[in-house]
């Protein structure tokens, strides 16, 4: 950076103090507005003003901005993205290595879809499956790729043998990252948290049923069992647990991380991308979702790698980000229907912007928009092939969960406008006001920590200086993430919002890095501003990350469990489930309740947490404490071991079981987060205890 002789320096100091004041009063607007979001699910709060006062101190900032940027002091702070300069032939694609990935993924899509018949075809190994997709898209990569692509990893090598410093900092941030998420996988979560809907995808794989197509549709809640056949080699490698099926999400939550590290060095530069990369580490929503089994992680991942290579497509014009963006964007059409509906219209209103402000630009680029067109054409058809095949819904959990255009007529024509307002907000909402009344998440808290909701306005405030900018897909990004709540019945859970935590920690870093930069640019000693930047954004950095991490492991689980055990009615049946693992084969376990009991939640999880025992498998009878009679029980016959787990307050229903059965002592939960009263209480009976005829 070159510094200026004193008396110019002077003159550029005087120009930048008044940004600077003018964007510390933003700060301090941001910090009222960020308290009068104090968290409620009440919508007689002061939500409007909070409102209002945070346009103010974004107007203030961006023409604080603006101002700074016009003198033309320190621009190598300020978001500096450029296309490439000139149309660059690329370099050929590996043809064959195309049309070989391409023939595996069309016998692929002909096994899952079975359009044609073939005998061979009709019952193959889903492993057999998962190698033929899998090689067929490493495949259909390296050749979109080229020869660039080998270039791209072998310049990643050279970098490792040099020790690149910010490159060993991205390894120290990946592993901090795997690490979090790993850290007391089963133990810190014992219980399942809605995860336990993507189990029933996995029996197909661990029982290697050759019927299963590994691309085809397989309910709501997975639209390919690509995600079961994940956790299924996860399973094999860690055990039939709860924590053996979400260890899939680490290394998926790992690599979300590295996609926004690639966004972000992209948009901006390395040291912001770092920063990033940080935050959506630590970030409390991310760190827990991408600790259990839900899929949307992988459509997070996926996408964001998406955008990231193609903005290093629009930035370098090199084969292989625009066949990794491809192939990326390609990938979300196989996990959750979010990753499938969401990322290609993102994707495409995104360049469709950017093509009004930057056609003659966007036109330049034209060859490598094709390999990305076709990279995504040929990953994401086999898919929908099998689709179609099986007369599948193209979005089946958007009919299930969703809105129709009679909802929002009603509400725009027969409701107050104050009642139309608070509807289109409650998505806007969350990310700083609203609690998730769900028991996904929880807690007391709004998606961003409250302490950390003035930077994050303050970073989407930033940006909107450079709105024409391909940096303005991080607002588009968040904004269009809420916009899409407003299609679906509750607009306020935050698995929803899965696909955009990515532009919620760009956002954040967005507003540590530029604004603190805007002060020191006004207010520090000539020649002293990367010092003082470089420092400040460390301590700032390394505090919010703290935080995070501490109140996610020392707040929030604590509080999320307590809140499943305070308003779920039924006793937990993971914690029988969990008892049941080493009863011999063929017991009858008798839950005994008076609320509604979800026999197949706990069917599930028996299934899985018993998996490979010997056979004949444990059963499962729900009865009312009623139902529980001399003449019923007398009426069992004496062939098997039977475990009667009772609801607290049954004694009535205790005594008829001791009466009939010899029964061993009562055991209570094993789970020491889960009171007595909360928790089934078991009396278990033997069937060599069982000697009297009834």
């Amino acid at each position: 950076m070159t510094i200026a002789s004193p008396p110019n320096r002077s003159r550029h100091l005087n120009r930048a103090f008044f940004p600077a004041v003018l964007a510390i009063v933003a700060i301090l607007s941001m910090i009222l507005a960020a308290f009068l979001f104090q968290p409620s699910h009440d919508s007689d709060t002061l939500v409007g003003e909070a409102a209002l006062i945070m346009l103010f101190g974004g107007a203030l900032l961006v023409f604080a901005v603006h101002l700074n940027v016009s003198t033309g002091i320190s621009q190598i702070f300020w978001p500096h993205f450029q296309f490439i300069a000139a149309e660059s032939p690329l370099v050929p694609a590996k043809r064959r290595l195309v049309s070989f990935g391409v023939t595996l993924l069309v016998i692929e899509a002909e096994i899952s879809g079975k359009g044609l018949q073939i005998g061979p075809l009709m019952r193959v190994s889903p492993w057999v499956q998962g190698g033929l997709f899998w090689s067929g898209v490493a495949l259909v990569t390296v050749g979109m790729a080229g020869e660039a692509g080998w270039r791209w990893l072998r310049s990643i090598g050279a970098r490792l043998r040099g020790r690149d410093p910010k490159l060993i900092a991205l390894i120290g941030v990946a592993l901090l990252a795997f690490g979090l998420r790993a850290w007391d996988l089963g133990g810190s979560l014992p219980i399942s948290i809605d995860d336990g809907v993507n189990i029933p995808p996995v029996f197909p794989f661990l029982a290697e049923d050759s019927q299963i197509g590994l691309i085809t549709s397989v309910g709501d809640y997975q639209v390919t069992p690509l995600y079961g056949q994940l956790q299924a080699i996860a399973v094999h490698l860690f055990g039939p647990t709860l924590g053996g099926i979400r260890a899939v999400n680490l290394p998926l939550g790992t690599l979300n991380v590295i996609a926004l590290y690639v966004l972000l060095d992209a948009l901006f530069d390395t040291n912001l991308a770092l920063i990033g990369a940080v935050i959506l580490t630590t970030f409390p929503p991310h760190l827990h979702f991408s600790r259990l089994a839900f899929l949307h992680v992988a459509d997070a991942t996926f996408g964001t790698f998406a955008i990231g290579f193609l903005a290093r497509g629009m930035k370098y014009n090199r084969r292989a980000d625009w066949a990794l963006a491809g192939v990326s964007l390609g990938l979300t059409q196989y996990w959750f229907e979010a990753g499938r509906l969401y990322f290609p219209p993102l994707i495409l209103i995104w360049l469709g912007i950017l093509a009004i402000f930057n056609f003659g630009r966007l036109r330049s680029l034209k060859q490598g928009l094709g390999v990305f067109s076709i990279a995504a054409l040929l990953i994401a058809l086999p898919t929908y092939y099998a689709a179609l095949e099986h007369h599948s819904l193209a979005s089946p959990r958007l009919v299930a969960s969703g809105l129709d255009f009679a909802y929002w007529q009603n509400l725009l024509l027969h409701s107050p406008l104050n009642a139309v307002i608070t509807r289109i907000a409650q998505p806007f909402l969350v990310f700083v006001h609203t609690p998730e009344t769900s028991l996904y998440y929880a807690g007391n808290h709004p998606m961003i920590l409250e302490a950390l909701v003035p930077i994050f306005l303050l970073g989407a405030f930033f940006l909107v200086r450079w709105w024409r900018n391909p940096v303005n897909i991080l607002l588009l990004w968040l904004f269009s993430t809420a916009a899409a709540g407003l299609l679906l019945q509750d607009s306020t859970e935050y698995p929803r919002f899965i696909i955009g935590y990515p532009s919620i920690a760009g956002l954040l870093a967005v507003g540590i890095y530029y604004v603190w930069a805007l002060l020191v640019n006004g207010f520090a000693r000539a020649g002293g501003e990367r010092q003082w930047i470089a420092w400040g954004t460390f301590v700032l950095v390394t505090m919010i990350a703290t935080t995070q991490v501490n109140y996610y492991f020392g707040e929030h689980v604590p509080t999320l469990l307590r809140e499943i055990r305070t308003r779920v009615d039924s006793p937990d049946l993971g914690d029988a489930a969990q008892r049941s693992v080493s009863f011999p084969p063929g017991t009858e376990l008798i839950l005994i309740s008076n609320h509604l009991v979800d026999k197949t939640i706990i069917d599930v999880e028996l299934t899985l947490l018993r998996w490979g025992k010997p056979s004949p498998a444990v059963t499962v009878r729900v009865l009312l404490p009623s139902e529980v009679t001399r003449n019923f029980l007398g009426s069992l016959p004496l062939d098997r071991d039977r475990a009667f787990f009772v609801e607290p307050n049954h004694p009535d229903a205790v005594k008829v079981i001791q009466s009939v059965f010899a029964v061993d002592q009562a055991l209570y939960p094993v789970q020491v987060i889960i009171p007595n009263e909360r928790g089934f209480v078991l009396y278990y009976a033997p069937l060599n205890r069982q000697t009297v005829p009834h």
